[in-house]
């Protein structure tokens, strides 16, 4: 009988193993240049802001995150991203030249009355990346 018992644990023991091994997580992170590409204001900078509300699965999770930097219109800049995960990207003008410049500004906690509080990119795309992304190429003119 103790042996019995012995086999149906270690059976069970190697089923839930096997299991484990058997997953496939489609969640992988890849590396995606953005590219901004200005054809009429060559010094014109910009802020580019790429988030995401994250993604769950069974066996993992990709939390809330925001990405953002400036760029000119003749670099690109690589990020990296997750596969299968809906990101939100937008591009507003800014003659900040980089992100520190950007931080050491003061900020105040509140709108003047006469300063539009809409969120009102240059541009805006919702995409999920593959692993056929390699470049994101955003044309403003």
């Amino acid at each position: 009988m103790m042996r019995l018992l012995g086999i149906l644990l270690l059976s069970l023991v190697i089923v839930a193993c096997g299991k484990a091994d058997d997953r496939v997580n489609t969640l992988n992170k890849i590396k995606v240049t953005i590219k901004i590409e200005d054809h009429v204001d060559y010094e014109q900078n910009y802020l580019i802001s790429i988030s995401t509300k994250g993604k769950h699965t069974k066996e993992l999770a990709i939390l809330p995150k925001n990405i953002s930097f400036i760029t000119d219109g003749k670099k690109g800049k690589n990020v990296n991203l997750y596969t299968d995960v809906p990101y939100t990207l937008r591009v507003y003008k800014t003659d900040f030249k980089s992100m520190d410049e950007y931080f050491q500004k003061p900020k105040t906690g509140g709108l003047k009355n006469d300063e539009i509080s809409e969120d009102n990119p240059l541009y805006k795309e919702t995409f999920i990346p593959t692993n056929d992304t390699k470049t994101i190429t955003i044309l403003v003119d």
